[in-house]
């Protein structure tokens, strides 16, 4: 019998029964402070967004003339027969620039990057081996234990070789 009457009394309290009400204030508190939260976030957010910023007038030596100008007067066709044969850039008074000989001997300088895993990179060695002087291969990888793992491919080496192209490795990590 006292055991159907403490069933009794266990099946009318829910599980999180909470007689002093403590949970309650916690969850409404906490709910007020997010929704204070969230508000005062967006209100700084919209004010940001529909303000104008005030920004000091900076006075600048220089008066900037705003208006468009159009040009009335035509060019005759002596002038723009001129104006064609006009180089784009002037290399008399740039004095950075190295002036070579035309009929100079000396060969520029061409780097062809090569990596073993696309197939591509290949093909586009084999087609364009020819105008390189320098292939510069990914062959050297730096391992975690500071070791370096080599993957030359012989085939490479005898096609640079061949077309007399100098091999500087690259080394990967």
């Amino acid at each position: 019998m006292e055991k159907n009457i403490q069933q009794e009394k266990d099946k009318v309290k829910p599980v999180f029964y909470d007689p002093k009400g403590r949970r309650n204030i916690a969850f409404i508190s906490f709910l007020c402070i997010s929704i204070v939260s969230v508000s005062v976030v967006f209100y700084f957010f919209f004010q940001s967004i529909f303000s104008t910023p005030e920004i000091p007038n900076m006075n600048t030596a220089v008066q900037q003339d705003n208006k468009l100008v159009p040009i009335n007067q035509k060019l005759s066709d002596q002038q723009l027969k001129k104006e064609e044969f006009k180089p784009i850039t002037e290399t008399k008074d740039n004095k950075n620039l190295v002036n070579l000989p035309k009929d100079s001997k000396q060969r520029k300088e061409v780097y062809g990057f090569y990596v073993n895993w696309d197939e591509n990179s290949t093909a586009s060695l084999k087609e364009n081996i020819d105008s390189l002087t320098t292939l510069v291969p990914e062959w050297y990888h730096l391992k975690a234990d500071l070791t370096i793992r080599s993957e030359i491919k012989p085939e490479i080496v005898k096609l640079a070789e061949k077309n007399e192209v100098k091999i500087m490795p690259l080394l990967t990590n």
